[in-house]
């Protein structure tokens, strides 16, 4: 039988939770090595964090965590099928673990970086000055002439378009009363997001300044396969174009939607590495809605990758 072109997916954050490495931490002895060249080049130790049952504990490293959770899970997922994705791509914060699987970025460097990012938006000095709503009902082309016809351009900025009928919007607090406002008459619904800072939006410009410095200074290298793109929606093997799209990663929307249509014209299997099912959900969720076959598999745990291995078997 031919073997099944797949796409490796990497959750977002918020996708995180308590007691995702327990199934990892069983093999202790298979990543020691690892976690102690990690834990030098931090400079920190990860024992207790990884371990932890305390939701807030999880919360304050949540980036790492999901770091370190998505490449170890793409190992043994690339273990259990036996060749490597024709292509990978993350969504949102996952995108930095695409560049990780495709050795595009070496991990230590990503988890650096991740670590260095983590502290740059925490900057108390910087003011926050447009919270998250994702709106229901409406496409991203009917979103955007709304904004235009309203004159909300200023106060609101496609942040993530998830679905075909779902986008994730940076809004100032004018800006939340307006979509309140219009929702009835424009048969949407708009819900609040528990993300803490606006990101993919001209609002984080101030962080993004900051990130710069960090990002010119990262080694790129030809990906080993394709890693597909955010904003500009290109699978790519150029580290010049990486770079480019790292620098605006920040500032600029996440065409999620159009980048699945995009890989699913070639990927026959989408594997999600997702400790929750948010990812998973929303990715089949978009591919029925275009009427796509191709396939999806959750992992989360051993579970998934003893799913996989019975897949070959």
């Amino acid at each position: 039988m031919k073997p099944q072109p797949y796409a490796i997916v990497f959750s977002g954050q918020g996708t995180e939770r308590v007691g995702m490495f327990i199934d990892i931490l069983k093999q202790a002895d298979r990543y020691n090595e690892f976690f102690a060249r990690l834990e030098g080049r931090l400079g920190t130790s990860l024992y207790n964090v990884l371990r932890s049952t305390n939701l807030s504990v999880v919360t304050a490293n949540n980036q790492i965590l999901l770091s370190i959770f998505h490449h170890l899970t793409a190992g043994l997922v690339m273990e259990a099928i036996g060749r490597p994705p024709i292509m990978c791509l993350g969504h949102s914060f996952g995108q930095f673990s695409a560049l990780a699987n495709c050795g595009a970025v070496d991990f230590f460097d990503v988890a650096d970086f991740v670590l260095t990012r983590q502290q740059i938006i925490n900057n108390p000095q910087v003011v926050v000055t447009a919270a998250m709503k994702s709106v229901h009902g409406a496409t991203h082309d009917n979103l955007i002439r709304l904004c235009r016809e309203n004159e909300l351009e200023s106060d609101v900025a496609v942040a993530l378009h998830n679905q075909a009928d779902q986008i994730v919007c940076a809004v100032t607090s004018e800006g939340a009363v307006r979509l309140d406002e219009l929702a009835a008459s424009n048969a949407y619904v708009v819900k609040d997001v528990n993300v803490s800072r606006p990101y993919h939006t001209r609002f984080m410009v101030e962080y993004n300044r900051m990130l710069m410095p960090f990002i010119h200074a990262l080694a790129i290298k030809p990906p080993r396969w394709p890693v597909l793109l955010n904003h500009s929606i290109t699978p790519t093997l150029c580290p010049d174009k990486i770079r480019a799209e790292m620098a605006i990663q920040m500032v600029r929307p996440v065409y999620w939607y159009d980048s699945i249509m995009l890989a699913s014209e070639q990927a026959e299997l989408f594997v999600v590495i997702d400790p929750s099912n948010v990812q998973t959900k929303m990715l089949e969720k978009a591919l029925k809605q275009a009427d796509k076959k191709s396939q999806v598999l959750h992992i989360a745990n051993a579970s998934g990758i003893n799913r996989i291995k019975n897949r070959r078997s």
